[in-house]
């Protein structure tokens, strides 16, 4: 009876075979169970094996490891482990080697513990390049912060700025309303204003002061106001009507700066229409 059960026991589990290297002997260790029943019988033949059974169930007379039940379990317990071997087998890369034939269960296992040394690296500089950058956010977050208190409350593209040209402008305007001849002095003045405004820092006042002092050393000498004045006679003689007829030059130079519309000289000329836009002297010559 005994080695009928055996025979029936390695006959009913060789029949699983799923690529492992140590079910393919015909000899394994019995299942607890068969032990259990076979100690029993050798100690005691004639004395029955008294089992526990639950309430008002008969007892099976076939043993657990050979029924139908055990054996599809055991069916669907072995190929859950096959399909997690292979699905891990495609997740793990062969990090570019070849090999020939199939990987062992325990290759394919320290392949993944590699692959996921490798993958927790990885994370572990990625967290650091994150935290880095975390820290570089916070500090742009703060310098944008600390720049925009400096904006103007208003809009920042305002039409109406008020800037030096428009400052030197009202200035001429207001001298020239006082003494038409400050208008002749303007055409001394500009080019050492463009220079000026284009030398001097405003930073701050030391640097400022500093600034001035260069300018004036470089662009007041004698040498450099010959130059200046030269010009300014030479645009005096072409943009005014000083060569061709000076006597309108106090009319001119008032209407220029926008004090007077010279209203006399349109009455002495009615094909003209006034245009405070175009320079008068410029409409006189058009004219004739």
């Amino acid at each position: 009876m005994n080695g009928d059960m055996f025979a029936t026991h390695l006959t009913l589990f060789d029949e699983f075979n799923f690529d492992e290297e140590d079910s393919t002997s015909t000899e394994g260790q019995l299942p607890p169970s068969v032990l259990s029943e076979c100690m029993r019988t050798d100690d005691n033949k004639e004395q029955p094996v008294k089992v526990k059974r639950k309430c008002g169930r008969p007892r099976n007379p076939i043993p657990r490891h050979k029924r139908v039940s055990h054996i599809n379990a055991e069916h669907r317990r072995r190929g859950k482990i096959q399909n997690c071997f292979r699905t891990l087998k495609n997740m793990v890369p062969k990090y570019g080697e070849i090999t020939s034939g199939r990987d062992s269960k325990s290759d394919i296992l320290f392949k993944a513990i590699d692959y996921s040394k490798k993958i927790l690296a990885e994370s572990e500089e990625h967290k650091t390049s994150i935290e880095s950058l975390k820290q570089e956010i916070a500090i742009l977050s703060t310098e944008i912060e600390s720049y925009q208190t400096f904006l103007p409350e208003g809009n920042l593209f305002d039409d109406n700025v008020y800037t030096l040209n428009d400052r030197l402008e009202d200035y001429i305007q207001q001298r020239t309303r006082d003494n038409w001849k400050f208008w002749i002095f303007s055409f001394f003045i500009r080019p050492l204003f463009d220079s000026f405004k284009n030398s001097v820092i405003t930073t701050t006042m030391d640097a400022f002061y500093r600034s001035v002092m260069d300018w004036s050393c470089v662009n007041l000498s004698l040498a450099n106001l010959r130059t200046v004045m030269f010009g300014a006679l030479r645009q005096i003689s072409t943009d005014t009507s000083i060569m061709t007829d000076p006597n309108y030059i106090p009319h001119e130079a008032l209407a220029q700066t926008g004090n007077i519309f010279d209203q006399n000289f349109y009455d002495l000329n009615p094909n003209l229409n006034p245009d405070p836009d175009f320079g008068l002297m410029q409409m006189c010559y058009t004219s004739l």
